[in-house]
């Protein structure tokens, strides 16, 4: 490790500055006393070493060394230089938004998104759900607006083994665990099994002290955007904000959010839902904020779909 007031690759000088992770470690010196007591776990005795910096004269980071808890340890330099811009991540929200109210022209399309959505009758749907607790959820399959049924196969990424099909309509969804036959596009069979391995629940007894499960929120908001009816331009004029234009599989797109009643008082950017809405007024993506923070994405890809009937009780 470099000594105190040396300079980095770069030729930044360092300041040496070592931020010590000793707090609360054992006493080594004799006259000291006796020995203190383990760290606790979430103390900096216990995460590893010293953390050392380089700064420059204006107090810029160029580098710092650490040595983790097992004594791994780990450097990193930064390329000042280097002016390349962020990667935006679609889980945290994609690429920065600037929000603002939405014209008389965007409440008009706003406002016809489930008239459009009905008249398409459905599409292809996929999605990604980062959720509590710890899940990352993966799901394709299909939403039938004129019949108000959406069927997807869904899957824990990190257990490939497990797969689960979910129907729901208006009423609540029904579930099937079993070991399940998907296509090679991990697309749900359809029709479905017609085994009794299947559970019907009502949307109303399910969620928990939280409220609705992020999955229930994700499917019930989907299968609400077709119900043919048009949103009041009047209310979307003071509810919606448009955040960017953005682009879904090519097809440019405006995204919006609504303002809802159970959030009083969330910030411009900061609500629940988002809908990338194409310039027909037809939904090509529903974004979803999780209780992780992060977001779920579900994308549709328009065209007719196969009508699923109804699965059988146990």
């Amino acid at each position: 490790t470099a000594p105190a007031g040396s300079r980095t690759a770069d030729g930044s000088a360092s300041a040496g500055a070592d931020a010590s992770r000793t707090a609360g470690a054992a006493t080594t010196d004799p006259a000291a006393g006796p020995a203190s007591a383990r760290p606790a776990e979430t103390s900096l005795a216990a995460m590893g070493g010293a953390v050392r910096y380089w700064l420059d004269g204006d107090a810029r980071l160029h580098r710092f060394e650490a040595l983790l808890a097992g004594n791994q340890p780990v450097n990193a330099h930064l390329d000042r230089a280097d002016s390349a811009g962020i990667t935006a991540i679609d889980a945290l929200g994609g690429r920065p938004v600037e929000p603002r109210a939405v014209t008389a022209e965007e409440a008009d399309l706003l406002s016809r998104m489930r008239q459009r959505n009905r008249a398409l009758g459905g599409g292809k749907v996929t999605f990604t759900l980062p959720t509590m607790p710890i899940a990352n959820l993966r799901g394709t399959g299909l939403v039938d607006w004129r019949n108000t049924v959406a069927y997807v196969a869904v899957g824990d990424l990190d257990k490939p083994g497990e797969t689960a099909l979910i129907r729901a309509d208006r009423t609540g969804p029904a579930i099937r665990v079993a070991p399940q036959r998907v296509t090679a596009d991990r697309q749900p069979p359809v029709p479905p099994p017609t085994d009794r391995s299947w559970t019907h629940v009502d949307w109303r007894q399910r969620g928990d002290a939280q409220g609705a499960l992020d999955v229930d929120l994700l499917i019930t908001e989907l299968l609400a955007l077709g119900t043919g009816a048009r949103d009041d331009v009047a209310a979307l004029r003071r509810s919606a904000i448009r955040l960017r234009d953005d682009r879904v599989d090519g097809t440019a797109v405006t995204v919006f959010e609504v303002g809802r009643p159970g959030q009083p008082g969330a910030r411009p950017g900061q609500g629940r839902l988002r809908y990338w809405v194409d310039s027909s007024g037809a939904l090509r993506r529903l974004e979803l904020r999780t209780r992780t923070g992060a977001f779920a994405q579900l994308d549709v890809d328009p065209g007719r779909v196969a009508y699923v009937r109804p699965v059988p009780r146990a």
